[in-house]
């Protein structure tokens, strides 16, 4: 009897330790692939249409998501990209309705990509920007959840000047003299009379209105591209000085400029953003743009007068259309 119950205790540890085994190697063998999902999702934010995680949105056209990528090279190559091991997933009938509606112009049956270029620290730096969506065969939006980029490298044909530093400003006009800044919040042309300028401390009997300058670049949006033109420095503004010809700035004496707003009306003949020939564009970070007033660099720039028309009039209007926003 001793002999049988050893005998059954080692048969039952041995049976435990195959099926242990067994369920170990299992394990194992066993690939559990993720499932691949959509990042894409619809936004409660009326100036974003959809939300795209690790995407970066572009206002100039509504806000279309979009990656980045970088690759650094010599000055002297050029590079091209190529997506390659792409992973697709088709979206929702809705989600894609919403792309189509906000982005259709943007996307194909192709991924978009574009290469941007400039310069940093004696080395080509190649962004490249790649629209996450296309439209199949079924006319359904294709979501890009995984992809790499191949990329070219060929001998540039441009010469090295073009890639040459920019030249700058040493000095930003705001350092010299005294400044006084004036914040706007609509475009229109704005009035400063003498108590204005007593209201922010200005010292009207030691200025020459002639020397009565003034500063401001407009409240547009800065560019995100390093390529896209952008002011260096503050601009000096044409204005009106009404009395400055008797060199004192006498109680009825007044400024008039044009100031931009931070929202905007723009010129597109191209269509790209709207089926008429402008668009309204909101600024994202601001409601204020400001301007800078000085007296302590000498004349400053005025309008200049204009000569009116003398030719026959050809067509006379008495409606036009107003767009709000």
């Amino acid at each position: 009897m001793k002999n049988a119950n050893f005998l059954y205790t080692i048969t039952l540890v041995l049976a435990i330790g195959l099926l242990y085994s067994q369920k170990q190697a299992n394990g194992l063998n066993t690939k559990v692939r993720p499932e691949i999902t959509s990042k894409t999702k619809l936004s409660d934010n009326p100036k974003f249409p959809v939300n795209l995680e690790n995407a970066h949105y572009d206002p100039a056209n509504n806000n279309c998501p979009y990656f980045s990528i970088n690759q650094n090279s010599r000055l002297n190559e050029d590079l091209k990209a190529s997506l390659i091991d792409i992973k697709t997933i088709a979206l929702s009938s809705e989600i894609s309705q919403k792309i189509l509606s906000s982005f259709g112009k943007y996307i194909s049956s192709d991924f978009t990509t574009k290469i941007f270029t400039l310069r940093e620290r004696q080395q080509k730096v190649s962004t490249l920007k790649i629209i996450p969506y296309r439209i199949n065969n079924s006319g359904q939006v294709e979501e890009l959840v995984s992809y790499k980029v191949d990329w070219t490298v060929t001998e540039s044909s441009n010469n090295e000047k073009l890639y040459s530093s920019s030249t700058f400003t040493n000095n930003s006009v705001l350092s010299t003299g005294n400044w006084y800044k004036i914040g706007i919040t609509k475009s229109g042309v704005y009035k400063i009379d003498r108590n204005f300028l007593l209201s922010i401390g200005i010292d009207v009997t030691a200025v020459n209105p002639k020397n009565l300058r003034i500063y401001g670049n407009g409240g547009q949006m800065l560019p995100e591209l390093n390529s896209a033109f952008r002011h260096d420095d503050l601009k000096e503004n044409a204005i009106l000085v009404s009395g400055e010809n008797d060199n004192s700035l006498d109680g009825s004496d007044y400024i008039l400029f044009y100031g931009q707003a931070t929202n905007q009306w723009l010129l597109d003949r191209t269509h790209s953003n709207s089926c008429l020939d402008f668009f309204h564009k909101l600024h994202y970070y601001s409601d204020t743009t400001y301007y800078y007033l000085t007296a302590d660099l000498g004349p400053g720039k005025r309008i200049s007068d204009r000569p009116s028309a003398t030719e026959a009039v050809l067509n006379t209007s008495s409606t036009y259309d107003y767009y709000d926003y």
